[in-house]
């Protein structure tokens, strides 16, 4: 595979998709510095937009390898010359990944002040995950609750990542926040009394989620209640419940 990747590269040197799969490649090999020297060569970037896009693709790297100094020592260099929305924008997501949640949450505010970007229910999410972890939680709900989700769980895929993020990082009371929220939006919705009966059953509340399936059963068109119960004993059963 290396030496397939070394004849890609010799005919087409600055294929940068090709350059980063070879980078990986030879991470798995154990060679981080010829990956690092690798992505680090910026032959063949000719605009402003591709030195930023090489640019975050070595602090990805940096991530990968665990080496956070240098990330943000490249992210400082970076940041000062290009301050456009999407630049900061990107520089939360890599503070995000680094759970660095206050520089993110900073960044993502700025950003959206700069430019809406065509992703801002994205940064949205982000950010309310930001001050989630940073106890903000009254902050966290109003970022998610200006979300263009639609009125129907066929349109709540921008939200199903979140929800699960909730669960998954022990925020429960949050995650029940905000499957009161959807419910006022979508009464009956599977996916909302869904995610109300998991955060009750992760606080270890029996009763209440006796509750939840009680209203469920109420609430839940017929032909969902089949989806929403599977989906529940599902999560319990992967959960050792």
């Amino acid at each position: 595979a290396l030496e397939q990747y070394r004849t890609l590269l010799r005919n087409r040197p600055f294929d940068r998709a090709a350059t980063l799969a070879y980078a990986r490649l030879l991470i798995a090999q154990g060679q981080p510095d010829d990956a690092v020297a690798l992505v680090r060569d910026t032959r063949g970037v000719l605009s402003l937009g591709e030195e930023i896009n090489a640019q975050f693709e070595l602090m990805n790297l940096w991530i990968q390898l665990g080496r956070t100094n240098e990330v943000q020592a490249q992210l400082d260099a970076l940041l000062s010359w290009s301050k456009g929305g999407n630049t900061l924008e990107r520089a939360g997501d890599i503070q995000r990944q680094l759970r660095n949640w206050a520089k993110a949450a900073e960044y993502y505010e700025t950003s959206r002040k700069v430019m809406r970007s065509y992703n801002d229910s994205g940064v949205l999410l982000n950010l309310g995950q930001c001050y989630a972890k940073l106890n903000r939680p009254a902050d966290a709900m109003k970022a998610w609750s200006t979300l263009e989700v639609g009125v129907g769980d066929e349109r709540a895929y921008l939200t199903r990542s979140l929800e699960d993020w909730l669960l998954t990082e022990g925020l429960n009371e949050l995650a029940l926040q905000w499957a009161e929220h959807r419910l006022q939006q979508v009464p009956g919705s599977p996916r909302g009394y869904l995610v109300l009966a998991r955060a009750q059953w992760a606080l270890g509340r029996t009763n209440e989620v006796l509750a939840v399936l009680k209203q469920a059963s109420e609430q839940v068109p017929p032909a969902l209640q089949s989806q929403w119960r599977l989906g529940f004993c599902q999560s319990i059963a992967q959960r050792g419940g």
